[in-house]
């Protein structure tokens, strides 16, 4: 019956991480992340057997002189002896071809090799010919030219011609790009049709014999470009498009769809394995995209380069080795391109201190005993306390912010917004020093972490928030579900008297959860529109291979109390769900959660009594959807064996957070049996405390999600009541209640069973959010009429005002928070007001 961890756990947590631990310290991680690898050099290929030199001698000299105004160099290689080395590869960051024939040697090999640089992350710039359209050894034509081309976002469909009165131009050029059209001068026509929405077509020519036959000649996409031969320059050698521009927006892009946002890792840290897992889920969960790139590499950006994201996210600490050039390249992107920046840990780059609002540093750090919510960081969290001690009967919520550890001393610009700083432990000091803060540099915007709490898990909602802060505007998906577990419910009742009911009520533990507790329960649950799920066990023996036994359950003292609850749960529209045949986790290993199984078999030879006792007591059409692993311990034998017995269960529950032995899970498919999806818990006990307050708030920032349990028998134990007897606690319960209404009106109570069917839409459902003028556009996929919830965030001088398919449940306009409800296919979003 284990609790989420306690402060003194996280706290050796976060400094195993920063003590560099070994990464399979902690529970099972994802895979690494793909890191770019930046370069300033770009690969321009030609061919030496073309018959004129006008590749080498024309097109790549202006293709370099407008490359090194961009800040980056041209390589030249002549594609006609062998292929450039892979360490040549993997120092560029494009290539460009400048071919006049359509025919080389080994021309489908040519193709397959240049469909691989550009999925290796390789931009593909096209100018002029192809140049592998034929063999020039077999003088066949090559299919397959269409591996390359529709990686670029085109269809290569022929239909070549020279007839020049066929040839019209469609629409009007654009001219940032396409300086000069003659038709007659450039005398032919093939068909690049455009598949990929992304592609920006900059001059589209049609055959008008023949219909739907618009031809992209000159374009730009998220791969590379083309700009065709003859449409690039003209014969004489006069250049047709402003080539600086045309290679700009090949190669630097502009800001994705979304607003993808750019993660600075240190991967050599160990630490950096927490950070990167972090983001991952943070990035997962939201459906935000995002690149990887190491702290070290991040000199190779340009500040074009920064113009392809919302966002820019510096996940390590220090940065006394950045460069001038790459401190300014960012600092310029933030304050001149409108760029956002988030630092999740202290840096000490003095080039940046401006633009981060550090206005003097001090000489040593701070060890805060305890911290004080002083701004908008989030609905629900205005004012809080954060410090070591509980007091479950203060109005104002606390929690356990302070496994920061030290904050390096900082004064700040009078232009900062301060949201967190270091306090007392009674939370009177206001003017503490700063730890998280935010601020508008030039056109863009930064928001500063001041310690080192972002490598933990329960930090994930606000890394969400604090990115979504910095970007003009975004949507995220959410799913809106509030969980509340009753973990070993209804229990065994001995009909024995016990501390602190018995100096409370004067009445014996069975009489106490048929009379008092189970109608204060239910009289909660109607004033709140609260569903519960209990969570049943039947023995807590600690057999793991024979002598198993449903008898406890139904041991005399108890009265048929529990039998008599668990029927008016499933009568009531609660659910029952199952927590094991005993409270031995179902793992081989012997430790403080299990005696230890020694078979698979024996884990189901229990379970089948468990449910052989279930059918009897509720019916066959009752078997349970839930499981909770007895201590939130369980491995993978355990998970196949309760999928034998009980294949109707789909929800495999424990807790959020890592703790001993535990591997926290995650809102996701179950890692070891996909037919579970797992539905962690990130707070407990009858009152919001110190111990759980950080992880019910941050679960909410991050997916509008709150998973929370409780066991019928903390009232009787001193480590989870707080001090507390039944009628504090009772009404601490419904403090925690009355501050999910008022600060969550929006948030839908509901068992785990209905909660299944919304995480599995929130985790598989298409959400794409594109910002365009004036709002943001949001696509949630076909084929469905169930409703999808997703939050926007705009500047709070502006608000959200739903147009289509979207309807506006909640707003909290002070954060620049609006919660809607979609329909369809396809939702608008409108922004309204005033800018940042």
């Amino acid at each position: 019956m284990s609790t989420l961890p306690s402060l003194s756990s996280r706290v050796a947590a976060l400094v195993a991480a920063l003590l560099c631990v070994a990464p399979q310290a902690f529970a099972r991680l994802l895979d690494r992340p793909v890191y770019l690898s930046p370069s300033t050099t770009v690969l321009g290929l030609y061919d030496s057997t073309d018959p004129t030199r006008r590749g080498v001698d024309s097109v790549l000299p202006r293709a370099k002189a407008a490359l090194e105004q961009l800040g980056l160099s041209l390589q030249l290689h002549d594609i006609s002896g062998t292929y450039p080395a892979p360490e040549t590869l993997r120092s560029v960051r494009a290539i460009i071809t400048a071919f006049d024939d359509p025919a080389m040697p080994n021309a489908q090999q040519y193709q397959a090799w240049l469909a691989q640089q550009i999925d290796a992350g390789k931009r593909l710039v096209i100018l002029g010919n192809f140049g592998a359209w034929q063999d020039s050894d077999t003088k066949e034509w090559v299919d397959g030219v269409n591996a390359v081309f529709r990686r670029l976002g085109v269809s290569a469909q022929g239909d070549w011609t020279d007839v020049v009165s066929n040839l019209r131009v469609v629409g009007t050029p654009n001219a940032t790009i396409v300086t000069h059209v003659d038709l007659a001068a450039s005398a032919h026509f093939q068909l690049f049709r455009v598949v990929d929405a992304a592609v920006k077509a900059h001059l589209v020519i049609e055959r008008t014999d023949k219909p739907k036959s618009q031809s992209a000649v000159v374009f730009t996409g998220p791969r590379g470009g083309m700009a065709l031969e003859r449409y690039d320059e003209a014969d004489d050698g006069k250049s047709l498009i402003d080539l600086k521009a045309f290679l700009s927006d090949s190669l630097f892009p502009a800001l994705e769809p979304g607003g993808r946002v750019l993660a600075v890792i240190d991967p050599d840290v160990q630490s950096a394995r927490r950070m990167e897992d972090n983001l991952q889920w943070v990035f997962r969960y939201s459906r935000v995209q995002a690149d990887f790139v190491s702290f070290d590499e991040l000199g190779k950006l340009t500040r074009r380069d920064f113009r392809r994201y919302g966002a820019v996210l510096i996940g390590t600490d220090g940065g006394d080795n950045l460069g001038p050039e790459a401190a300014r390249s960012l600092e310029s992107w933030v304050k001149e391109d409108g760029g956002g920046l988030v630092t999740l840990m202290p840096l000490t780059i003095p080039a940046w201190d401006p633009m981060l609002g550090i206005a003097k540093r001090g000489d040593g750090v701070i060890s805060p005993t305890g911290m004080r919510v002083v701004g908008k960081l989030y609905p629900g969290l205005d004012g809080m306390v954060i410090a070591d001690r509980d007091d479950p009967t203060d109005a104002n919520p606390r929690g356990t912010w302070n496994v920061i550890g030290t904050v390096p001393d900082l004064a700040l610009k009078s232009d900062c917004v301060r949201l967190v700083v270091t306090t007392d432990p009674e939370g009177q000091d206001v003017d503490g020093s700063p730890v998280l803060w935010t601020r508008t540099h030039g056109k863009g915007h930064v928001a500063v972490r001041n310690d080192y709490a972002s490598v933990e898990k329960i930090y994930r909602g606000q890394i969400l928030q604090l990115i979504q802060s910095v970007m003009p505007i975004s949507a995220v998906p959410i799913v809106n579900a509030g969980v509340y577990f009753m973990d070993d419910a209804p229990q065994p009742m001995w009909d024995v008297k016990r501390y602190p009911i018995e100096g409370e009520y004067g009445i014996s533990d069975t009489d106490f959860y048929r009379d008092v507790w189970w109608p204060d329960m239910l009289a909660l649950a109607k004033e709140f529109d609260i569903k519960y799920t209990f969570v049943l066990i039947f023995s807590y023996d600690d057999a793991t291979s024979k002598g198993f036994t449903a008898d406890p359950f139904y041991a005399s003292p108890s009265k048929g109390v529990p039998l008599q609850i668990a029927r008016e749960v499933i009568a009531q529209g609660h659910e029952m769900g199952f927590h094991g045949y005993n409270h031995q986790s179902l793992v081989h290993d012997k430790g403080y959660t299990s005696a230890g199984w020694p078979t698979r078999e024996a884990m189901v030879e229990s379970l089948r009594l468990a449910r052989s006792e279930w059918e009897r007591l509720f019916g066959p059409g009752h078997a349970p959807f839930t499981y909770i692993a007895p201590n939130n311990h369980i491995h993978r034998a355990g998970k196949e064996a309760v999928k034998i017995v009980f294949p109707e269960i789909r929800v495999m529950a424990a807790q959020y957070l890592d703790e001993g032995d535990i591997e926290g899970g995650e809102w996701d498919t179950d890692p070891d049996v996909a037919q579970f999806m797992g539905m962690p818990r990130v707070s407990s006990e009858f009152y919001l405390g110190t111990h759980n307050n950080v992880g019910f708030h941050d679960s909410l920032m991050l997916g509008g999600l709150w998973t929370h349990f409780v066991h019928p028998d903390d009232v009787y134990d001193p480590g989870r009541n707080g001090g507390m007897a039944w009628k504090s606690l009772r009404e601490s319960q419904r403090a925690m209640f009355q501050h999910l209404k008022k600060n969550y009106p929006w948030l839908r109570s509901m068992t785990a069973r209905d909660a299944y069917y919304e995480l599995v839409r929130y985790r598989t459902d298409p959400f794409h959010a594109v910002p365009e003028a004036g709002g943001i556009r949001i696509a949630m996929g076909s084929g469905s009429t169930a409703t999808r919830w997703f939050q926007v965030k705009v500047p709070p001088s502006s608000r959200a005002v739903g147009k289509t398919n979207a309807t506006l449940r909640h707003a909290y306009p002070d954060y620049g928070i609006y919660i809607f409800e979609g329909t369809g296919p396809e939702a608008y979003v409108a922004v309204e007001g005033g800018s940042r």
